[in-house]
C-alpha cells in the first residue's frame, strides 16, 4: 500500500525515497547506490547508479 502511494505521488512529483524494503524500491523506475566513507575525522560519500549508467 505505502510502495502504490508513493507511486502515485511519483507521477506528479519528482520523489526521492531511501529504503532497504524491497516492496517499495521494486516500484522505482531509478535506483541510485549511494556509499559513505570515513578515514579519520575525513568523511566523503558517492553515489552512482546501480545500472551502471
Amino acid at each position: 500500500m505505502v510502495a502504490e502511494r508513493i507511486a502515485l505521488v511519483a507521477k506528479y512529483k519528482q520523489v526521492l525515497c531511501i529504503t532497504h524494503l524491497p516492496q517499495i524500491a521494486c516500484m522505482a523506475d531509478v535506483h541510485l547506490y549511494i556509499a559513505k566513507n570515513s578515514v579519520g575525522e575525513s568523511t566523503c560519500h558517492a553515489g552512482a547508479s546501480a545500472y551502471g549508467t
